[in-house]
């Protein structure tokens, strides 16, 4: 059953151009391999689509960011120049 179930994998690896595998546990682990790598590459792309959408022009987006570059020099005094 076991090599019946290897030969039609490798078939089907062979028929896509990849190299033939020793063992279905090896073609279990490529596959987990595969699934992991597109999964990450998923999350990328959502988080850059979240980044994207953001409204620019958003008034509360744009107030708490000036609040918070005011708010700066408050947390550094060695970095704020002073006038003579």
């Amino acid at each position: 059953d076991k090599a019946k179930s290897l030969a039609i994998e490798n078939k089907r690896r062979q028929a896509k151009g990849l190299e033939p595998v020793e063992s279905l546990a090896e073609a279990a682990d490529e596959a987990k391999a595969k699934n992991k790598a597109e999964s990450e590459g998923a999350k990328n792309d959502e988080k850059e689509e979240q980044l994207s959408s953001i409204d620019e022009n958003d008034p509360v987006l744009t107030e708490s960011s000036q609040i918070l570059m005011d708010a700066l020099p408050a947390y550094r005094p060695e970095q704020v120049v002073q006038g003579s």
